[in-house]
């Protein structure tokens, strides 16, 4: 990203229309901005913030006070910060403003804040973002979370060296920020929101397996045989590309066939009989599946005649077997003999001829009389009886199709085989019957491969319905299955980004250190080395006849520790959107979404001796593809003459009194 121009209006102290236009020259690429203490540095990198984050750090109004002391009590006043930035190969023209009212004794209040992003497209003609989309291409440009490392205000820079060093909490940020600038940011969120889901599905596979114990046996035998279904599926997949090359080398023999005179008619009789002995085939084979079903349900009702036989010949002597009176339970009669007296009132005296018949009949009376039961089932009989006769006429008719369909098919293939040996001795035709042959060869063997694939596969998948009608039919078995299937993608899905991650922060972290510490001696000549900590916090390794970090830790050494790390970070960058040039071209699984943005500093120079300041302004220039710095005079004239050859556009920042200041280009 760079910025190619900021306009300001009625933004703090710059009153009316104020521009600054900044370098995007490749050579020259500094905006060098000369200005005094509470001339307007830092509203300039406020202006910055409010218009890329739509906040400010103020505590105040923003809005010009000269220009609200001047508005009639009533009238609205506008405050607008816009500017054209260069983003992903566009020109985006950003306004952020804010409309106030003033009220009475100078009160002001806000009416409303919009933000509006245009552009033109390739044709010249102006586009409007969205409402709906222009924060996302905002968070987009510049995340909030590296504003603070590329727009740096007054002491920013010094107090990041310091809190490089810092063990804790700010080294989150510093981690965040890194991935951030690498553009693997939604790499780690991806991670961690799969971890969250896993976790979520987890626990509720655990609710739901409490539910459904009973059943997790048959759930194992169903997932393998769900495995299966599929491992089968691209078997048939892979079956069926062959069979399709074989069917277009078929239509390319064809077409040589039938181009030749000679042949062309007994072309057509044999594509005619092949056509005829594909239906035949289609027939034999749905009339195959039809007997097996029946079969399959129904065929036990053939088997159990002779069972059937066997038990109505057993159970002939029904009358005999119940001695039973209708009517009258086991029950009764032991409470008749327990009382010693008949319904009828008589009285039952044990060893008469009542009393031992009714003895007899405990041996013969249950609560069901067995007569009953018998007749019971005699009846059943009737019914399967019925269905025996519909099953033996199913299959008989079945097997009568099926001779028939057979006859027409062997009659057929006969035919395509005399046609076959015709076409086989034509004139320089022989070959291209013979490869026709193999070819139909291998058709009919694929199909028939395929047919048994289909056949498992239709095993598996009645095994998988056998076991889902034997289950439990409850929710929580289809919850299961739900869940197991999305804690197999989401694993799968974690386990390659895991690995994408350790791999390339492992790598990352390598890299940056060794920046970090090439930018150190190359460029500040330090006498130490830095080791990137896993938590990312930096500690120093003192060089031979070093002399001590106490003394090397001033607020020079804090400014190029930041300097440093600034500089390895983008460095870093840049080489990730090398690589992901790269790897767009070769289709890369993870690639990164970085972004080279300008680097906006507010007295960069004001810790440095004369010697660090020479080596910053030879390191500066190449750090960022943009720079902008904002400068006192009292250092300023030396950094200007130092950077000279690199500064492409030169700007002081004039106060006029304490509520304006005017931009002047020099």
């Amino acid at each position: 990203m760079k910025i190619k121009q900021l306009e300001l209006f009625n933004f703090r102290q710059f009153k009316d229309d104020n521009i600054m236009t900044f370098s995007t020259n490749e050579r020259k690429k500094v905006t060098f901005v000369l200005a005094d203490n509470t001339t307007g540095k830092t509203t300039l990198i406020e202006a910055f913030r409010f218009l890329f984050l739509g906040v400010t750090n103020y505590k105040d109004e923003i809005i010009n006070r000269t220009i609200v002391n001047e508005a009639a009590a009533g009238s609205n006043i506008d405050v607008k910060v816009s500017a054209k930035v260069e983003y992903k190969e566009k020109v985006y023209n950003i306004i952020r403003k804010i409309e106030y009212k003033k009220g009475e004794s100078s009160k002001i209040s806000q009416i409303y804040n919009l933000v509006k992003i245009t552009y033109k497209d390739l044709d010249g003609t102006t586009k409007t973002i969205y409402e709906s989309n222009v924060n996302e291409l905002l968070k987009e440009m510049m995340p909030q979370d590296l504003f603070d490392y590329f727009f740096f205000e007054g002491e920013s820079i010094k107090k990041l060296g310091n809190d490089l060093f810092s063990k804790g909490k700010n080294q989150n940020a510093f981690a965040d920020a890194i991935k951030a600038l690498l553009g693997i940011t939604h790499l780690y969120k991806m991670r961690d929101d799969l971890q969250k889901t896993i976790k979520k599905f987890n626990d509720d596979l655990e609710v739901a397996l409490d539910k459904d114990k009973e059943n997790q046996e048959r759930q194992k035998i169903i997932n393998l045989n769900l495995e299966e279904i599929e491992k089968i599926k691209v078997a048939i997949k892979e079956k069926e590309n062959e069979l399709k090359k074989l069917k277009e080398e078929k239509e390319r023999v064809n077409v040589i066939l039938l181009e030749n005179e000679s042949t062309k008619y007994k072309q057509n009789e044999r594509c005619k009989a092949e056509s005829e002995l594909n239906r035949l085939k289609q027939q034999i084979k749905s009339i195959k599946q039809k007997m097996f079903n029946d079969f399959s349900k129904n065929g036990w009702y053939l088997f159990a005649s002779k069972l059937q036989e066997k038990a109505l010949d057993t159970l002939k002597s029904e009358s005999e077997i119940d001695k039973g009176i209708p009517g009258l339970d086991a029950s009764c009669v032991k409470h008749i003999i327990e009382h010693h007296k008949c319904i009828c009132g008589a009285e039952i005296i044990e060893g008469s001829s009542a009393y031992k018949r009714l003895k007899e009949l405990e041996n013969f009376i249950p609560p069901v009389s067995i007569g009953t039961q018998i007749r019971e089932f005699k009846n059943k009989f009737k019914d399967i009886d019925r269905l025996r006769n519909l099953v033996y006429d199913s299959v008989k008719g079945g097997k009568v199709n099926y001779n028939a369909l057979m006859n027409e098919y062997e009659k057929k293939e006969k035919e395509i085989d005399e046609l076959d040996d015709v076409l086989k001795g034509a004139k320089d035709m022989s070959s291209f019957v013979e490869d026709q042959r193999n070819i139909n060869n291998n058709i009919d063997s694929i199909n028939t491969e395929i047919g048994s694939l289909n056949e498992r596969k239709l095993m598996c998948e009645n095994l998988v319905n056998k076991k889902e009608k034997e289950k439990n039919i409850t929710n929580s078995n289809n919850r299961v299955n739900f869940i197991n299937k999305c804690l197999y993608y989401n694993k799968r899905s974690y386990n390659a980004v895991e690995s994408y991650i350790k791999k390339h922060e492992t790598k990352m972290k390598q890299a940056l250190q060794n920046k970090i510490n090439e930018v150190f001696k190359e460029v500040f000549n330090v006498g130490y080395t830095i080791e990137l900590k896993d938590d990312y916090s930096l500690e120093i390794e003192l060089d031979k006849n070093s002399i001590g970090r106490g003394d090397m830790m001033s607020g020079a050494q804090d400014t190029i520790i930041a300097f440093a790390f600034i500089g390895a970070v983008i460095d870093l960058s840049k080489q990730q959107i090398s690589q992901n040039d790269k790897s767009n071209e070769e289709n890369s699984s993870f690639e990164s979404t970085s972004e080279p943005y300008p680097l906006v500093l507010d007295a960069p120079s004001a810790a440095f001796d004369v010697k660090r300041i020479k080596d910053f302004c030879k390191f500066i220039p190449e750090l960022a593809e943009q720079t902008i710095i904002f400068i006192k005079d009292t250092d300023g004239k030396y950094v200007e003459t130092e950077l000279n050859s690199k500064i492409g556009k030169k700007y002081e920042l004039v106060k006029i009194n304490d509520w304006e200041t005017k931009i002047k280009e020099k």
